[in-house]
């Protein structure tokens, strides 16, 4: 980006127990994007960020500093139409909520499908922007970075739209090289 090289780590546990105690730690210390992922056919998974998956994030994290951090909700399966049951109104909501709740700023939100071509990867692309556009990477230089408190919102009816710019994952972590 800007003829500068990131190097990104990534975790994904999948929500899966067995990660908890041993790995949850290590993943969310100093990571300077956390990626939520809910299911847009499954409510309670939308409700489980709330009620679980930013409060361990959080707990977690490593610093009481969250300038150095952008939270992102992504909600997976966008091309199941008949069968979504989390609106956008929702999701929303959560952000509301979220926010209020737990004194953070949601930097935005995605909704993606592994379906359509290249979304993944432009979604997470747009993340990794916004990521550095905002000062949230380690910098082998001692500069201070500025943070921007825009928020990135990709949800659109218009699926041509969509494939140009959404994705999915949990933990987002940039260093600069």
């Amino acid at each position: 980006i800007d003829s500068r090289l990131f190097k990104c780590i990534m975790w994904d546990t999948a929500g899966q127990e067995r990660y908890r105690n041993a790995m949850i730690p290590v993943i969310y210390r100093d990571a300077h994007g956390i990626v939520l992922t809910y299911d847009l056919c499954d409510i309670n998974t939308l409700n489980s960020i709330c009620d679980h998956w930013l409060k361990e994030a959080l707990d977690n994290y490593g610093s009481k500093d969250f300038t150095k951090v952008r939270f992102y909700l992504v909600g997976n399966k966008r091309d199941l139409t008949k069968e979504r049951t989390v609106t956008q109104e929702q999701v929303a909501q959560s952000v509301v909520t979220l926010e209020s709740r737990f004194h953070i700023s949601i930097a935005g939100t995605f909704e993606v499908t592994c379906k359509w071509p290249n979304i993944v990867d432009k979604t997470f692309n747009q993340l990794i922007r916004d990521l550095v556009a905002n000062g949230c990477y380690d910098s082998k230089s001692n500069e201070i970075p500025s943070h921007s408190k825009d928020q990135v919102d990709n949800n659109s009816d218009d699926s041509d739209e969509l494939e140009e710019d959404d994705s999915t994952q949990k933990g987002l972590g940039l260093r600069h090289e």
